[in-house]
């Protein structure tokens, strides 16, 4: 079999290892019945992990393109139903197409796969009304994910500020409107604390830019790195951890700010600043005046925290459909 697999790619290896197999076929390249590599073989062939590459056969056998036999292989499902090869091949040049003129537009690859994904989770979701509720403390970086969430998973979301829940703010049938209701991995105790009972809450995580994280392996490692956050909750040492975890050494130095003065603290005591994105926006002129190299920081949603809600969204989906 002819698979590869690409390593810098947001896609996650095991949906590519799935991706392709199930091209090979329905292409008729692997036709029903047909023995295929063990998990085993096919990891070392690709060279990753078996797991990965079990998780991609368990989810084709869900979906009735392969059949799994203990002790006996892997093969290709008997009763599938095929289009004829013709057609597979008419669709195969339609997508090449469609692939080059997104390319000719600015697309990668990587976005026009995510682009088809979003457009069928928005096909499956019409008409189901699924409304999905995020929870943050900071107001800037709350708008900015429930933007990204509504594009990502096509479907209604709305926000509401962490703060607004522990104070008891938001009425309970406010709460009930929404199918399901998510927050930050780092905000998800304290929301599942408030919200008690409540069974449909998800934890996300996000990550930094890798633009930052590469412009700070280049500072020396005796750099002074000041890391600046509005979040009142927290978000600076948030951000500090999610650094020191991608082994950017140096000094850090946190500080969740109230007042200019917190700024001109850090600055005082750092070589550098790392400033979140919404501090910058809200106190540009400020870091303008301290004379530091600033480092603008976004954490951006995980590609398999969005696989992970997409399936969520499915299932919710397939129960309103039933209900």
């Amino acid at each position: 079999m002819n698979l590869l697999l690409d390593t810098t790619s947001d896609i996650p290896l095991n949906q590519q290892i799935k991706v392709q197999l199930r091209y090979l076929i329905l292409s008729g390249e692997l036709s029903p019945g047909m023995q295929i590599p063990s998990v085993r073989e096919l990891a070392a062939f690709l060279k990753t992990n078996r797991n990965t590459v079990a998780k991609a056969y368990r989810e084709l056998e869900e979906e009735g393109y392969l059949d799994i036999r203990q002790a006996a292989g892997t093969y290709v499902a008997q009763n599938l139903d095929i289009p004829p090869r013709k057609e597979t091949k008419e669709f195969v040049s339609v997508l090449k197409k469609a692939m080059q003129q997104a390319s000719e537009l600015g697309f990668s690859s990587e976005e026009f796969v995510n682009m088809a994904q979003m457009l069928m989770l928005k096909e499956k979701n019409s008409g189901s009304n699924v409304k999905a509720l995020f929870v943050e403390c900071n107001p800037f970086a709350l708008e900015q994910y429930v933007k990204d969430l509504t594009n990502a998973l096509a479907i209604t979301v709305e926000g509401v500020l962490l703060d607004s829940l522990v104070e008891k703010r938001v009425e309970e049938s406010f709460l009930d409107s929404f199918d399901v209701i998510i927050t930050t991995a780092g905000h998800y105790p304290e929301v599942k604390r408030v919200l008690g009972s409540r069974q449909n809450i998800y934890g996300i995580n996000l990550g930094p830019y890798l633009k930052v994280v590469e412009q700070l392996l280049e500072c020396p490692k005796d750099m002074r790195i000041g890391v600046i956050c509005m979040s009142p909750r927290g978000g600076s040492e948030g951000l500090k951890s999610s650094l020191l975890n991608l082994g950017i050494k140096g000094d850090l130095i946190t500080e969740g700010y109230s007042s200019d003065d917190d700024i001109r603290r850090v600055a005082a005591v750092s070589d550098i600043l790392v400033v979140s994105k919404f501090a910058l926006m809200h106190k540009k002129d400020v870091f303008e005046r301290m004379g530091k190299r600033v480092i603008e920081y976004e954490n951006v949603l995980s590609e398999s925290s969005i696989e992970i809600l997409r399936k969520i969204i499915e299932k919710i989906v397939s129960h309103k459909s039933w209900a």
